[in-house]
């Protein structure tokens, strides 16, 4: 219910794309993936993956329920599936560490939680998550959904070198500077969190066509 919820705020703000889009069954199947691949796989909810059309913003974030949401803005920053692989899992960690509903509960009070799906209140709650979607968690939680992202995909035979790429890309965006939630070291976390796997340049290389062929790049 509380998913299903900010989704439908979500769609106040960006438009979805048309269900026949041919990118969603691709990244569905990237998605549902991850999530096996997780400790969600345990308590499996089918995920619910949801692009939306915002070709302007960058950005991908979770919502409680196993809803995840990427704009086309994301997938045109993207270059390639070990890419999508580990923007995906860093959120799918936010999911499994139960980290949007616990920090939300924090910061808006267990009162304004218990009431939030009431027409009333949703509007307060909503707006406490749309700033963990655009701004990230504390640095602690962040930090944590680096690392467990990249243990994930590293398990899926991924490689989380493309993690750190794609952070570094991120960094250099104004909105993604540092004085968020982001921690000073994401890259170095990544670094120390990931459990070195030998990953073959041919793996890499067919996964990037995959990924161009399915995002239509």
């Amino acid at each position: 219910v509380l998913g299903r919820n900010l989704a439908a705020r979500v769609f106040g703000i960006y438009k979805p794309v048309e269900p026949s889009d041919s990118r969603l069954p691709y990244l569905r199947t990237v998605a549902v993936a991850i999530i096996k691949a997780s400790r969600r796989s345990s308590t499996y909810i089918d995920p619910v993956v949801i692009l939306l059309d915002a070709p302007d913003v960058i950005n991908a974030f979770a919502a409680p329920g196993g809803f995840i949401f990427i704009t086309t803005g994301m997938l045109d920053f993207l270059k390639n599936e070990d890419e999508l692989a580990f923007v995906l899992a860093h959120e799918v960690a936010h999911i499994e560490l139960d980290h949007g509903l616990n920090a939300i509960k924090q910061n808006e009070g267990a009162k304004i939680f218990a009431e939030s799906t009431s027409d009333e209140n949703g509007d307060r709650f909503f707006s406490a998550f749309q700033d963990f979607a655009e701004i990230g968690f504390s640095q602690s939680l962040e930090g944590e959904a680096d690392i467990r992202g990249v243990q994930i995909i590293s398990e899926l035979g991924y490689d989380f070198t493309h993690g750190i790429e794609v952070i570094r890309r991120l960094e250099e965006i104004t909105s993604r500077q540092h004085g968020t939630g982001y921690p000073n070291n994401r890259q170095e976390l990544l670094r120390k969190g990931a459990q070195g796997k030998n990953i073959s340049a041919e793996a890499v290389e067919s996964r990037k066509q995959r990924y161009r062929v399915a995002i239509q790049k």
